[in-house]
């Protein structure tokens, strides 16, 4: 799927604040409450569901959300609503903001980024975001849907500081995705408040035979030097690239390059992968807040 086809960029920077705040976040329910049905969600058993990524599939008991799922599906939201609002500060919306997306014909006011909230049978993850809408100007996100998977959905909500916290970092993790930490966006990077992105954002090397790439823009190549404490790393033939975040790039997938590197971030919420046991195992690290900041969109607090 090209960049193109995945959302649309629309110009909302003559209402953008010169301070920065911490970001509002608007969760929108109709999906899930039945007002907005997607077509690509179980409503009752039997229903025939066509979906172009994953084929056909008969619903069943286990792929339709029950209330309790839908309670803890709210409750979690809302947690992670809670913690990104703590965390990071963007240019504030001046303006309510119109969203005309399937069903919903809203105005938002006092927001910066909308999510839209559903349900999808999938064989292949346990939730999934992506945004919608972006700002012309600045690519910054403000409209964004996540889907979520009954089979995997919990009957509770679930915070941070829960001991078994990991539907929460799999809610964050698909969050922080929707707000450009995704290969899609790499070439939209920019400073603060400068459109105008990176020229190179990323660097491949091979090193010992093994391909390697780096997210290297600024916050990224600090973070790198501080921790591996070196300027350049040096692969195979002398090819050099500005330290940088390792990315993930074991397959040829969607999630190729949008995640950190399992190997060398095993604990961060952000890989590809998931922590095998129960507990609270899953952190929110420096990598991931270097990643934000180089979006150019975010402070983190």
């Amino acid at each position: 799927m090209s960049i193109i086809d995945r959302f649309k960029r629309i110009s909302l920077f003559n209402a953008t604040s010169s301070e920065w705040k911490p970001i509002r976040i608007t969760i929108n329910y109709d999906a899930l409450e039945g007002k907005d049905n997607d077509p690509l969600s179980c409503q009752y058993i039997g229903q025939k569901i066509e979906n172009p990524i994953e084929g056909t599939h008969i619903c069943e008991e286990q792929d339709i959300l029950t209330e309790k799922q839908i309670s803890s599906i709210k409750g979690t939201m809302t947690n992670v609503a809670n913690f990104l609002s703590n965390t990071l500060q963007v240019q504030s919306f001046l303006d309510p903001i119109p969203i005309i997306y399937r069903k919903i014909r809203q105005v938002f006011k006092n927001s910066d980024f909308i999510i839209s909230v559903s349900s999808r049978y999938s064989n292949s993850y346990a939730a999934i975001a992506f945004p919608i809408l972006l700002d012309e100007i600045y690519s910054r996100p403000y409209f964004a849907t996540i889907y979520f998977n009954p089979k995997f959905t919990p009957n509770k909500p679930v915070n941070e500081d829960d001991w078994n916290n990991e539907f929460f970092y799999a809610v964050l993790h698909e969050i922080t995705h929707a707000l450009g930490f995704d290969k899609d966006f790499y070439s939209f990077y920019h400073p603060r408040e400068d459109p105008k992105p990176y020229k190179k954002p990323t660097c491949r090397l091979k090193k010992y035979g093994k391909n390697y790439t780096f997210l290297v823009t600024p916050y990224s190549h600090i973070f790198a030097k501080k921790r591996f404490g070196v300027e350049t790393f040096r692969g195979d033939n002398g090819k050099t690239c500005p330290s940088g975040i390792e990315l993930e790039d074991g397959d040829t997938g969607e999630t190729s390059s949008s995640h950190l590197k399992l190997r060398t971030y095993n604990t961060e919420f952000m890989t590809c992968d998931e922590v095998g046991s129960p507990g609270p195992f899953f952190r929110f690290t420096d990598a991931t807040m270097a990643v934000l900041m180089d979006t150019g969109n975010y402070k983190v607090n």
